[in-house]
């Protein structure tokens, strides 16, 4: 019985690694492509994959990059409807982390009278 569930657990774990592997993978693969194109002033080219990049995974750096290729390429109004789309997100997070705080905070209340 035990040998079962261990091969079933092994088997599991063994298809959730080989699922995500190739996002992993495809993720390094993107950014190597945009910092290549960004360093050889190919914004054009960068800011396909800094898109790509900054929509998954939401991270300040290919936001800067990001943004930094609209200024270089003088596309204004995108780099205004980025940092629109940063703020909300930035706002949605610090309400979400208010939140948290105050039902800690809520939730300790009395414990140390």
């Amino acid at each position: 019985m035990k040998t079962f569930q261990l091969k079933y657990v092994l088997s599991l774990a063994l298809a959730f690694f080989i699922c995500l592997t190739p996002t992993f993978a495809q993720t390094a693969t993107d950014e190597k492509l945009a910092l290549q194109f960004f360093n050889n002033e190919e914004y054009d080219k960068a800011v396909v994959y800094f898109e790509k990049l900054y929509n998954k995974t939401n991270e300040t750096s290919y936001y800067e990059r990001l943004l930094q290729c609209y200024l270089y390429m003088e596309e204004y109004k995108d780099a205004e409807k980025l940092v629109k789309k940063a703020e909300q997100l930035y706002l949605k997070r610090a309400k979400a982390q208010h939140s948290r705080h105050q039902a800690v905070a809520s939730s300790t209340v009395g414990m140390y009278d």
